[in-house]
């Protein structure tokens, strides 16, 4: 039988991992986002393409591990966290095709 503070430590564990979820999410979308504010309108098509195949692959990682754990830590909101996860896979699979045929990918070697 679960005791009264035993959920309410669980509890509070789904909802700090929430905060977590949220956190990388903003800092995942922040880093596509903030350049197009710094870069003039010319190259930012650039910059996005680089940064998303260099350092961006890191901070999908991250994202695409915060939401391996929310499948453990939050089960009410699986489904987010698998659809967030197919949206990082298809991320990694882009990177590794880009980079892969980068030679023939001529809107990456402008």
């Amino acid at each position: 039988m679960v005791s009264i503070r035993d959920r309410s430590i669980s509890d509070e564990k789904t909802k700090t991992f929430r905060w977590f979820f949220y956190i990388a999410l903003t800092q995942f979308l922040m880093y596509f986002i903030v350049p197009v504010f710094i870069f003039p309108g010319k190259v930012i098509k650039d910059i996005e393409i680089i940064s998303a195949l260099t350092f961006g692959i890191l901070v999908g990682l991250f994202f695409g591990l915060v939401n391996i754990l929310g499948l453990f830590f939050d089960k009410s909101r699986r489904v987010l966290y698998k659809t967030m996860l197919l949206f990082i896979i298809l991320y990694f699979i882009w990177a590794i095709v880009s980079w892969s045929f980068i030679e023939k990918m001529n809107y990456l070697l402008r």
